[in-house]
């Protein structure tokens, strides 16, 4: 196995693939394009049935800091992830969905902002869907990584994350949430920087946007269970206790309203019994919730805490049901 030149400032870029053939030579380019020199890009091959495995091997064979690992038994991104974070041998980390892209400057501009007190660096991204490109900014506040909870948008300290034993656990879907409730109740150094690198390409043939409607719903509900099961909400501090409420109610609220979309009544339903069994086993009164509001937690994108402020009414009057029954038709 290969490895990119060490030093204190080495990067671990780390790629899950499966069946990204139309995407994955972009994705690498990107990666071996990035100013910053010192990088090892880890690519875990999650046993694709398409062409990315010649690809990823033709990658292999001409650049020397590409590191090709391959799944036996398929296991999800989740699990991919995790394979790529045991193999890493940089000080820092990063991942890159294989069906997205960076700019040359992604890696460098975060490691800039990854002074000796950092913990995680947090910046935005852009939405890319065909030809049409929407900046996403991020919100320059240290509370921005509980709401902001995709990994690719961040870089670690890798010591961090070992010490604090924070991994995906095998997750199949759903795996970014329960991840950054990890590091964010280890107590991180966080900076935010107005910048965006990272290109999220939205694949329709990706996992997120296909497949069974109420078992994607389910396993949001499972990891937050599994969750909630390790730890002990009683230690933890009231901001602490009030962010994790938040955004549990957040997290599987939204969750819901995206998967119960022309879903059917019957779906819809079960997704509603499962949603509010989960909450309230977790946060008896997470309706009390001091950040859900329409002008509550500033942090959050407008949009999204507008749809939040509207449900959580419609839940507070007992008229949650037909907010999303009207989505299941």
């Amino acid at each position: 196995m290969r490895r990119a030149e060490e030093g204190s400032d080495t990067v671990s870029v780390i790629v899950p693939v499966y069946n990204v053939e139309k995407y994955l030579a972009k994705c690498l380019d990107s990666i071996l394009a990035q100013e910053h020199r010192s990088i090892e890009i880890i690519c875990v091959n999650d046993c694709s049935t398409d062409t990315s495995p010649q690809i990823l091997n033709e990658y292999s064979k001409a650049h020397q800091n590409i590191i090709v690992i391959d799944h036996e038994v398929n296991q999800g991104l989740g699990a991919a992830r995790d394979t790529g974070l045991r193999a890493a041998t940089g000080r820092f980390v990063m991942f890159v969905d294989s069906d997205d892209h960076i700019r040359s400057d992604h890696v460098s501009t975060y490691l800039s902002a990854m002074d000796e007190d950092a913990d995680i660096v947090q910046g935005g991204y852009y939405r890319e869907e065909g030809k049409r490109v929407s900046e996403i900014r991020p919100r320059l506040d240290s509370h921005y990584g509980w709401i902001s909870v995709s990994a690719c948008l961040k870089m670690f300290r890798l010591r961090f994350l070992r010490e604090n034993n924070i991994t995906f656990e095998g997750r199949r879907t759903y795996e970014d949430v329960p991840f950054t409730y990890l590091c964010m109740l280890a107590n991180p150094q966080i900076k935010v920087i107005d910048y965006c690198g990272y290109y999220y390409v939205l694949n329709p043939t990706s996992i997120t946007r296909h497949g069974d409607q109420l078992r994607k719903f389910e396993a949001a509900i499972e990891n937050h269970e599994t969750f909630a099961a390790k730890i002990d909400l009683t230690a933890l501090s009231k901001e602490n206790y009030d962010y994790l409420e938040y955004l549990f109610f957040q997290s599987l609220t939204l969750a819901m309203l995206v998967n119960s979309r022309h879903a059917g009544k019957i779906a819809a339903k079960e997704m509603l019994k499962k949603r509010r069994r989960c909450l309230s086993s977790v946060f008896p009164k997470y309706l009390n919730n001091r950040y859900i509001g329409f002008t509550k937690l500033p942090i959050e994108a407008t949009r999204t805490r507008f749809v939040l402020g509207c449900y959580a009414l419609a839940e507070r009057l007992g008229l949650d049901r037909f907010f999303v029954y009207m989505l299941a038709q």
